[in-house]
């Protein structure tokens, strides 16, 4: 309760969820590989044969579970975890092959195979849906801050182990902002 009194949502959080959940999407195939010069050499290969992406991902991507379905990976939507690989997709026309991307401590290849257009919905539809979702993700980290601020005010006075403070108020464990706890 406390948490949520401080938790504000903006219109740019709002706008910025709609798009991760409504807005427009890249279907992609991708390679990832943990050294640069296997991806610079996977990355030649997929430009002289866009063809033969799936292959590629499927035999040299170390990314288990996309390179068990020839690279095909969750649509990639704006505003998602690695920046780089968002620019990428949405800067490529379809069929064509990245450059090397570095990103997540892996070297990546992107195959765009197409865009996923924006679903028809409009924004003051979900407004509800997406304030919630924001207030979810949110709150533990506003929780956390209210909880640490609450640690830094609080003044706690042990009387029990202190046998003159026990004397003076009989029946007191401690004093916590001054008010008396019992035993």
């Amino acid at each position: 309760k406390l948490a949520g009194a401080r938790l504000e949502i903006s219109h740019d959080e709002l706008v910025r969820e709609f798009d991760i959940q409504y807005g427009e999407a890249v279907r992609a195939r991708l390679i990832a590989v943990s050294s640069l010069s296997k991806a610079k050499e996977l990355q030649a290969k997929a430009s002289a044969d866009p063809n033969n992406f799936g292959n590629l991902a499927k035999n040299y991507s170390e990314d288990a579970p996309s390179a068990s379905a020839k690279g095909v990976i969750n649509p990639i939507r704006k505003h998602g975890s690695y920046k780089e690989i968002e620019q990428a997709v949405f800067h490529m026309a379809d069929g064509d092959i990245s450059p090397v991307i570095h990103a997540g401590g892996q070297y990546v290849i992107l195959k765009r195979e197409g865009l996923l257009p924006a679903k028809n919905v409009k924004l003051e539809q979900v407004s509800p849906k997406l304030e919630e979702i924001i207030r979810d993700r949110k709150m533990r980290s506003v929780a956390q801050d209210v909880f640490q601020q609450l640690q830094q005010d609080a003044k706690v006075e042990n009387v029990w182990n202190d046998a003159a403070k026990r004397e003076k108020t009989p029946g007191v464990a401690a004093l916590i902002n001054n008010e008396p706890v019992t035993i």
